[in-house]
C-alpha cells in the first residue's frame, strides 16, 4: 500500500496523507474478515505483515463494528425482503470461533443473500 505525500497550496509538503489510506485499510480489514474469515488477531498480524501497519485487535474490532453500523439500514431491508418473499432458500453450516463450533444460518432469494 502506497502512502501519498500531501502537498499544501503554499508549496510545502505536509508528510504522508493518511486519510486516503484509512479507507483502504478499513476495506482490507472488512474484506479479510468477511471473505477470508480471518480472526481479529490474525487480521491485526496480516495488516502489519502485508502493509507494515501495526494494528491492534481492538482497532480491527472497531473497524468491523463501524462497518456493521454503516450497513444497518441495508440489513434491515434484506431481512424485510426475506421475511416477505414467497420463496426463499435456507441453509446451515458450522463455523468455528475461538475453538467453539457455532451454527451459521444463511437465507437467500433470487435477489438477496
Amino acid at each position: 500500500m502506497r502512502l501519498r505525500t500531501h502537498h499544501h497550496r503554499d508549496g510545502s509538503r505536509g508528510g504522508r496523507c493518511r486519510h486516503r489510506v484509512r479507507g483502504r485499510v478499513r476495506a482490507a480489514i472488512c474484506y479479510s474478515s468477511a471473505y477470508q474469515h480471518l480472526s481479529a488477531k490474525r487480521l491485526a498480524e496480516a495488516m502489519d505483515a502485508l502493509f507494515g501497519l501495526p494494528t491492534s485487535t481492538g482497532t480491527v474490532i472497531s473497524v468491523l463494528a463501524r462497518a456493521h453500523d454503516g450497513v444497518a439500514g441495508f440489513e434491515t431491508q434484506v431481512k424485510e425482503h426475506l421475511a416477505t418473499a414467497p420463496v426463499a432458500y435456507a441453509d446451515e453450516s458450522v463455523v468455528g470461533v475461538a475453538g467453539t463450533l457455532y451454527w451459521l444460518h444463511a437465507m437467500c432469494t433470487h435477489l438477496v443473500t
